[in-house]
């Protein structure tokens, strides 16, 4: 497992990965949200999906709704992940994830709504 952490390092340090926490992606990969629901559930945990995964799940979801409620958006998300439930820690993640996108500009916050925004 030591290798593995130091190889990971080494090509970040080059240039060839990009971190995100825990999380290492090559540079220019496009993440594409899993369904993970095949997986075993003592193995299946919000921690680990990657925030930029979740992300672009979220904005993938309102693409193609057009908006979607802040009622419903954590379970609709998590759903796609294979979730069948949300429980408090799930919530917690994809809220900060979500606070995150919209500080960023990524995501509107629109009254009870969330929604992409507008483009030039």
């Amino acid at each position: 497992a030591e290798a593995v952490i130091q190889g990971a390092q080494q090509a970040e340090t080059q240039g060839e990965l990009i971190r995100n926490g825990k999380f290492f992606f090559k540079r220019g990969m496009r993440v594409v949200p899993r369904d993970r629901s095949a997986v075993d559930h003592r193995e299946r945990s919000i921690d680990y999906i990657s925030g930029t995964e979740i992300g672009e799940a979220l904005i993938s979801l309102i693409k193609q709704q057009g908006g979607i409620s802040k009622q419903d958006v954590a379970k609709e998300v998590l759903r796609r992940f294979g979730f069948g439930r949300v429980t408090e820690d799930m919530l917690e993640r994809f809220q900060k994830i979500t606070s995150s996108l919209v500080n960023k500009g990524n995501v509107v916050e629109l009254e009870d709504e969330l929604k992409l925004p507008m483009s030039g």
